[in-house]
């Protein structure tokens, strides 16, 4: 709702993913907010990256929540953070890495915490490349902590959906997609609830 008021260059379709915790994305089509019938659209996820993959608690396996998640990244460098806790004296081995140390560690080059890190953006590319398909959909912002692993983090999710399967040779979709990181400032995310009222009282009026 914050996109769809507040920045005024969009176009009338465009998606806003949320990479934080967990993962999940809105889509606006034809100038309107898409919930779907059970008002379950945008679980995006729950799409299934690698089946053999570890047990997500929706219960299927091999989500990309349990990939490219801030929880999945976390649980996976604990691991890491033990040996780098052991190496360098710090206190508190067994605790969970933050976001904060995630974030610190990929901008200082932790070999393991930018493989983890990688995989996971190429992870959440490959989603979009599918949900380009199935939509098309070419305009997609991205919030959410995650984002703090900065241009390297995006560049490597723009890698997986610049190609486009129907025509390669037509120069109509060389850029077409717009995947870049989201400008609203927290407060004006807010300011999206306030909207969802304001569009329901319109509603309710033209009734």
């Amino acid at each position: 709702m914050a996109e769809k008021w507040q920045n005024h260059h969009n176009c009338q379709d465009f998606c806003v993913i949320n990479v934080d915790y967990g993962i999940g994305s809105s889509f606006v089509i034809n100038h309107q907010i898409y919930r779907g019938s059970l008002y379950g659209s945008g679980q995006i996820g729950h799409t299934i990256i690698d089946p053999d993959g570890s047990q997500c608690d929706c219960g299927r396996y091999g989500c990309l929540e349990t990939i490219a998640s801030l929880s999945a990244l976390k649980k996976m460098a604990r691991k890491v953070r033990k040996v780098y806790v052991r190496n360098t004296q710090e206190q508190n081995s067994s605790a969970t890495p933050t976001t904060e140390w995630l974030i610190t560690h990929y901008h200082q080059r932790n070999e393991e915490v930018r493989s983890m890190v990688n995989k996971a953006a190429r992870a959440i590319g490959l989603s979009l490349y599918n949900f380009l398909n199935i939509l098309n959909i070419n305009q997609i912002y991205l919030y959410g902590r995650s984002c703090g692993f900065g241009k390297e983090w995006l560049q490597l999710i723009q890698e997986q959906t610049g190609f486009n399967p129907f025509d390669q040779t037509d120069t109509v979709f060389i850029n077409a997609t717009n995947i870049s990181f989201g400008q609203l400032s927290r407060q004006q995310q807010v300011m999206g609830i306030a909207y969802l009222y304001v569009e329901q009282a319109l509603k309710e009026m033209n009734d």
